[in-house]
């Protein structure tokens, strides 16, 4: 008894691709999935071609393909847009990113120079603390205004 499920195990088994059971140049297991006509002959004659049958199979199939074709213009405009949008957004991400960084360094510069401005007031030259005092508030003024107006 054993034996016998042993062969019937193996009879109900599907062939590996590495079995030996060719087809053409195909194994078993992958003309299964690729479809159960497409280990016939593609060649048709002209009488073959005169048959009703064989001409309704060949217009069905190509109405098939006609329709999968439309669909997939579909999805490369639709994969061309989505390509488009994502590059723009990549383009404004990378912008904002620098925006950013340059609010920041404005920032900090500026408010470094009018923090440093008290403890310089006074001392010579004089006009070096005035100077640092304005470049800071510019630094810091621009760097509002451009927030501001960016947003």
């Amino acid at each position: 008894m054993g034996k016998r499920t042993n062969k019937r195990e193996q009879r109900d088994k599907e062939p590996s691709p590495s079995s030996g059971l060719k087809r053409g140049d195909e194994s078993v297991g992958e003309s299964k999935r690729q479809g159960a006509l497409r280990g016939l002959q593609r060649q048709l004659e002209p009488k073959d071609l005169s048959n009703p049958g064989v001409q309704k199979m060949i217009l069905s199939h190509i109405d098939s393909m006609e329709f999968d074709l439309s669909e997939l213009r579909e999805f490369k405009d639709k994969f061309h847009r989505a390509d488009k949008e994502l590059a723009i957004s990549s383009e404004k991400l990378k912008t904002n990113v620098v925006n950013e960084i340059f609010f920041a360094f404005s920032l900090a510069a500026g408010s470094a120079l009018i923090g440093v401005t008290p403890s310089i007031w006074g001392q010579k030259p004089e006009y070096l603390s005035p100077l640092l005092l304005a470049v800071g508030a510019v630094l810091m003024v621009g760097a509002i205004l451009g927030r501001i107006i960016r947003k």
